[in-house]
């Protein structure tokens, strides 16, 4: 009876507490933040009525030749043509019409928050993990804890680099998925298996102490799901934003990206830390590892629906391009004209995926 009303505490505290967060973040963002810079109120909370400034920039889809191939053309505030962008399908074919579109961005958004329900439900309760199976300090534990979290944010920078240069976004979430389902295979195992799980050892008992051996192995699974984690993160996000032309599109998939990532938040935090409360570490792991595999499931049944871009190669290599361009070319006089200027063909745009920035006023 106390499990249960704890639980259900937990569930009305973290469900409230997230509803006057998003309340809170909305009434002070939508007031005092310009809309012209960033629509943080369609960005926090999708369910409230919504307006996009007519100053962003519009992406408009056009549907050519009697095959159906998707071309995106991105237009400036002027509406001035800025490239055209060919989308590809996950075997490198031109995207057709029936692929892309916002109802192709429901599997990614189911995909996120099943993600997010069995990574909290992992990270949200390992403090306790540690203190009481593998009796580490509050304060060792607590350094473990953060290092893996600084971990899973350190390596979206892997995932979106990945994604962007070489592999394509589509590509690199499969694979750290995968990454990741391995990772909570691994932890389930170091819970079950007798040669790998901590021996039950009470904490008044001395002496009490668990063999480097299962530590180190306890370890490496967690660092190979924060690896899996941190590099899906971001290549799931654009790989959604790919899915839809609009900007309004784009700002109300990332309202309700938000939205699934705090409802998976709460059921992590609600029914799975408290099958783990009650020292059922073996159910509640292998139920997120069964949560993560759902979520490839799902990501797998929209594949051959979702639309990519090619990736655009090494940007550190462009990077330095102009590095060196820009000190050969410093006492050049610059025109006052922006078509003087040199520019690529948007066939070559294409071909490598780039896209071209437009001209600007600043640092002339």
């Amino acid at each position: 009876m106390r499990g249960i009303i704890s639980m259900v505490f937990r569930t009305v505290y973290v469900g409230t507490m997230s509803i006057l967060g998003t309340i809170v973040l909305y009434f002070s963002c939508a007031h005092f933040i310009p809309t012209n810079i960033v629509p943080f109120h369609i960005l926090v909370y999708p369910l409230i009525p919504r307006q996009i400034p007519s100053e962003m920039a519009l992406n408009i889809e056009a549907r050519d030749g009697m095959e159906g191939t998707v071309r995106v053309v991105n237009f400036d505030k002027n509406q001035q043509a800025l490239q055209t962008v060919d989308a590809i399908d996950w075997l490198g074919r031109p995207a057709t019409k029936n692929q892309g579109g916002r109802k192709i961005t429901y599997f990614l958004l189911a995909t996120h928050g099943l993600w997010n329900v069995s990574l909290v439900s992992v990270t949200a309760n390992l403090v306790l993990y540690l203190t009481r199976v593998l009796h580490q300090s509050n304060a060792n534990a607590a350094n473990n804890v953060t290092n893996l979290l600084g971990t899973i944010f350190l390596t979206t920078l892997l995932g979106g680099f990945l994604g962007d240069s070489y592999w394509g976004r589509l590509w690199t979430c499969i694979f750290f998925e995968i990454v990741h389902l391995l990772g909570m295979i691994l932890l389930s195992l170091s819970v079950t298996m007798k040669s790998l799980k901590p021996p039950f050892c009470p904490r008044d008992r001395e002496g009490c102490s668990v063999s480097s051996g299962r530590v180190s192995f306890l370890f490496l699974s967690l660092y190979i799901i924060a690896v899996g984690s941190g590099g899906y993160l971001p290549a799931l996000q654009t790989l959604g934003a790919d899915q839809l032309d609009s900007e309004k599109q784009k700002t109300n998939f990332f309202g309700w990206l938000l939205f699934f990532t705090n409802a998976g938040g709460i059921l992590a935090n609600t029914v799975f830390v408290y099958i783990e409360n009650e020292g059922e570490w073996a159910l509640g792991y292998w139920l997120s590892t069964a949560t993560g595999g759902l979520a490839i499931l799902v990501f797998a049944l929209g594949v051959p629906t979702y639309r990519q871009y090619k990736p655009g190669g090494n940007p550190f290599v462009r990077f330095a391009q102009v590095l060196v361009s820009a000190f050969r070319k410093r006492n050049q006089q610059l025109p006052s004209n922006c078509h003087a200027l040199f520019e690529t063909s948007d066939k070559e745009h294409i071909e490598k995926g780039t896209r071209r920035i437009s001209h600007t006023m600043s640092f002339r």
